[in-house]
């Protein structure tokens, strides 16, 4: 059995998630506190009639689209070959903390994983969600947005859109705060530690 490299700095732990089938037999759970983020990983081996498709990562997308929780928004999705190359194939989705009943501030961010290592298929599947004070990336990009676009007669016209569909107006949608570009300037903001993680699994795996 092929092992599956993840970075350094998540804790193992042994949280029990029996609602997701957690623990399995070769599973694990990982996880992180900091100030800025809380990060929770479950890994385990799958057989290949449960893992997502790992060439048409289109049919992911138009999954989500045709049924999109209300709270919930895709961010990225994307698939290919890991630098040893594996094949991989992920979405990361972001979600609302808060709900009618329970008003909470900030986001969450939902990252799913398949890799092929040798004849075993890999599920991670991972939560980092804010902690602390919330939402000073997106106000912060949002502010530079306004300075730009002093004139709009919307404020919000093309902050927020789906990135694979324009016309999609349905869920929580990605705003331009969450683009890549701004990762850097937000290195502890849980998109881009679930970003960063990512990378290092397609580096090292």
């Amino acid at each position: 059995m092929s092992k599956l490299l993840i970075p350094n700095g998540y804790q193992l732990i042994n949280e029990v998630f029996p609602e997701m089938g957690f623990p399995t037999k070769d599973g694990e759970t990982y996880g992180i506190r900091t100030e800025e983020f809380d990060a929770i990983i479950l890994k385990c081996i799958v057989p290949e009639q449960v893992a997502m498709n790992f060439d048409n990562p289109q049919v992911i997308i138009d999954n989500w689209h045709n049924d999109m929780p209300d709270n919930y928004g895709i961010i990225e999705v994307n698939n290919g070959l890991t630098k040893n190359g594996n094949k991989y194939v992920y979405f990361i989705m972001k979600h609302s903390l808060g709900t009618e009943d329970n008003p909470v501030f900030g986001n969450g961010y939902l990252m799913n994983i398949n890799i092929k290592l040798g004849n075993d298929i890999y599920f991670i599947n991972s939560s980092f969600t804010e902690r602390g004070i919330t939402g000073a990336r997106d106000n912060t990009i949002y502010m530079m947005f306004l300075q730009k676009y002093p004139d709009l007669e919307d404020p919000y016209d093309g902050w927020a859109s789906d990135p694979y569909d324009s016309t999609y107006k349905e869920g929580f949608l990605m705003n331009l705060s969450e683009d890549e570009i701004y990762d850097d300037l937000f290195p502890n903001h849980p998109l881009s530690k679930a970003r960063e993680f990512v990378e290092f699994i397609l580096d090292n795996n």
